[in-house]
């Protein structure tokens, strides 16, 4: 099985963090598929639903290469490259067949580019790593109109069933498109009462749709409750997930 590599992205508040989530669920009981999950929103949104909290996270890698480098124990480039790859594998938390990244809160007021730039890096010498690569992005256009998760197999866009979240899925794609960074783009519909209604707002855009998700009452109660999405037990909205993403996730 090739690398490959999976994007959630669309407005905040849609409910792609907890979507990324359920797929992590299924990933990690899939032991044919060894997956990278990678948390690259700064509010670490995916670590708290999947209940994981690394120690190490991308942000403290960066830190202490800036001190490697400032105090000169990395004298050389080659040094600082081995130091960088020995701290990333020391930044997975494993979990089954899943292994999970945290980009990691800023504690800096202003732009993120210094740590998105390590995310970068991180994604191009570890998705050759695993069989499939799923990056909870951070909310908007910003990592994708700055190449940071790299070449994508799949852009998954989430959207609810409002037009303002409708359109910021359109002008990612678009982005995504006209950039050349995604080979394919789909359209998941969150919080939808029944297909009817998910039709009617399919018809609002022409981003292909891969399926919808029932408000579900299990999902909500385990968000209200920080409890670890593994934990869960097959509901609706995770049946759907699992039948909208399958042929992605397993390569079936």
């Amino acid at each position: 099985m090739s690398s490959r590599t999976i994007v959630v992205c669309g407005k905040g508040g849609v409910g792609k963090t907890t979507i990324s989530a359920m797929l992590c669920r299924r990933l990690a009981a899939a032991p044919s598929v060894r997956t990278l999950a990678v948390d690259a929103d700064h509010a670490g949104g995916l670590g708290l639903a999947l209940g994981l909290d690394p120690d190490i996270t991308l942000r403290h890698v960066r830190e202490q290469s800036l001190a490697e480098l400032e105090s000169h124990v990395a004298s050389r480039k080659a040094d600082l490259h081995q130091s960088v790859e020995y701290r990333l594998a020391e930044a997975l938390t494993e979990r089954d067949s899943l292994a999970f990244l945290a980009l990691g809160r800023s504690e800096a007021q202003g732009c993120f580019c210094a740590v998105n730039a390590v995310l970068k890096r991180a994604l191009a010498h570890l998705s050759s790593q695993f069989d499939l690569t799923l990056v909870d992005a951070e909310a908007g256009l910003e990592q994708i109109n700055r190449d940071v998760v790299g070449d994508i197999d799949l852009l998954l866009l989430v959207s609810d069933t409002s037009v303002k979240s409708l359109r910021v899925a359109e002008a990612i794609q678009k982005l995504a498109t006209r950039l050349g960074r995604a080979r394919s783009c789909g359209l998941l519909i969150n919080r939808v009462d029944d297909d009817a209604t998910a039709r009617a707002v399919h018809q609002r855009t022409s981003i292909p749709l891969l399926g919808w998700i029932p408000q579900d009452d299990e999902v909500t109660r385990f968000d209200a409750e920080a409890r670890p999405f593994f934990e869960m037990s097959d509901t609706p909205a995770t049946i759907a997930v699992d039948r909208a993403l399958a042929p992605f996730l397993l390569g079936d």
